[in-house]
């Protein structure tokens, strides 16, 4: 049985974390309300937030 193979990134973003989550306050066309809900959306890719700025994504899939 092949394993999959996970890719971790580490994203620093420009703004804080909750100010990107603004961007989804339209759950309606989003179908999410947070980056971490958009982002975790993906099969197996997730997100994690360290801190205000950053966050870890991890997925099996070609970043």
């Amino acid at each position: 049985m092949n394993k999959p193979i996970y890719q971790t990134m580490k994203v620093v973003f420009a703004e804080p974390i909750r100010a990107l989550n603004e961007m989804f306050s339209d759950t309606q066309s989003w179908g999410v309300s947070t980056l971490k809900e958009w982002i975790d959306g993906y099969e197996s890719t997730r997100f994690t937030a360290i801190d205000g700025h950053t966050a870890i994504i991890t997925s099996e899939y070609n970043m």
